[in-house]
């Protein structure tokens, strides 16, 4: 069955001109799309009875999350949507999403990144005034991040901003063998603690966003029965997403090929150490439909520790962040039978990862530091302990990324 989805998202200069009204959000986003997604949620519910499968369970939480969000925004449905199908419910939420809709894609986009990366893509903020007061963009004050950056970078530039209860807080595992290796972990539990910490309005449009992604990723036989035309073509629904990844991984190649010679990326004796970094986070974009098919994990799964075994990412992480008070001694850090580390301003890795986190490609993950020195401290004898335990705390925090599509 065909569903109707609207076309691909225009560049993001022109995204920005189509969202600075707050009244457009209302009438354009909120009453066009959440309200009716949320009617139909509710009316398939309803339908389904005592049924409960995984397909189930989304449509739950697309109906708890736009709830939630109609009851911030003050909207309500005019009438409600008797009967909804299957195929209508897809409709709204795809038509809900960051890839095809330019008021989630916006809200989306900012939930981390800093003044000058969204100045970059947007304009300036202040052009957002109300709409980025209504959505809680903010500074992120529980975000470790130096007080004083080196010559050239302005503290207050690169800032994390964004929501203040999105910031992803994850864990490390020393995994020993013949190939030690840092894991990234997440408690139990993590993605309902996640929806469940939901403060702000662009917060719960943020997890809304992830939601419908993962129910499109994760019921695969949605894309063997629903599909949807594009350039005269029927395509799988799954497609919508990856056709979003697609085009996220060919506009970030110029950004990429910008950090072929960086330092850390340049090779020789340490810096060595970060190729897989450099090559999968940083300087290798791969634009292969069939390699992001393969690899594509939602942030749903990935906070439920299942990663796409396809990828090397439930193998090491690709690095750690080191993050100091001090910007000149902030080092970015890799665990291959010890952990080697160099110097990396601030300003350098913000500018490396922020817009693929604004994007999508990536997501930034705040490692717990007590998890950090507990695991990593078993990879050492005890003299060699108390040394890598005394570095570390040092440092007030750090970050790794996860990869959501290679």
């Amino acid at each position: 069955m065909v569903i109707n989805v609207a076309q691909s998202l225009p560049a993001m200069a022109s995204v920005g001109n189509i969202v600075r009204n707050w009244n457009d959000w209302v009438k354009n986003f909120f009453n066009a799309y959440i309200a009716p997604l949320n009617q139909c949620a509710e009316e398939l519910l309803k339908q389904f009875g005592n049924i409960n499968n995984e397909f189930v369970e989304y449509v739950r939480l697309i109906h708890d999350l736009t709830d939630k969000i109609l009851s911030r925004t003050g909207v309500i449905a005019d009438s409600a949507i008797t009967p909804c199908s299957i195929e209508r419910f897809l409709e709204y939420a795809v038509n809900s999403s960051a890839g095809h809709n330019p008021f989630m894609f916006f809200a989306w986009s900012i939930r981390t990144t800093t003044p000058i990366h969204f100045r970059a893509y947007y304009g300036d903020p202040s052009n957002y005034t109300t709409i980025l007061s209504n959505l809680g963009y903010d500074k992120i004050q529980n975000a470790p991040q130096p007080v004083s950056l080196c010559p050239g970078c302005n503290p207050s530039e690169y800032s994390l901003h964004g929501y203040p209860d999105w910031l992803i807080n994850g864990n490390v595992e020393y995994v020993p063998g013949y190939y030690p290796r840092l894991s990234l972990k997440f408690e139990e539990n993590a993605w309902n603690k996640f929806i469940s910490s939901a403060s702000t309005l662009g917060g719960l449009l943020a997890r809304l966003n992830e939601a419908i992604w993962s129910m499109i990723n994760d019921a695969t036989w949605l894309s063997s029965l629903y599909y949807y035309s594009q350039n005269n073509q029927i395509i799988p629904l799954r497609s919508s997403l990856i056709d979003y990844a697609m085009k996220v991984s060919k506009s970030l190649e110029p950004i990429s090929a910008q950090y072929v010679n960086h330092y850390v990326c340049r090779g020789g004796d340490v810096d060595s150490k970060f190729d897989v970094f450099c090559r999968n986070v940083v300087t290798s974009v791969y634009a292969d439909i069939n390699t992001i098919s393969r690899s594509l994990t939602t942030l749903l799964d990935a906070l439920h520790n299942k990663f796409n075994s396809d990828t090397a990412r439930d193998e090491p992480t690709y690095h750690i962040y080191l993050v100091n008070n001090n910007d000149r001694n902030c080092k970015a850090g890799r665990f291959e039978y010890g952990l080697y580390y160099v110097p990396m301003p601030w300003c350098s890795y913000m500018d490396m990862v922020i817009p693929q986190v604004m994007l999508g490609r990536l997501e930034l993950v705040s490692i717990n530091m007590n998890s950090l020195i507990n695991e990593l401290s078993k990879a050492y004898v005890s003299e060699e302990r108390q040394r890598i335990i005394q570095f570390l705390n040092t440092y007030t925090g750090t970050y790794t990324v996860l990869l959501r599509w290679l």
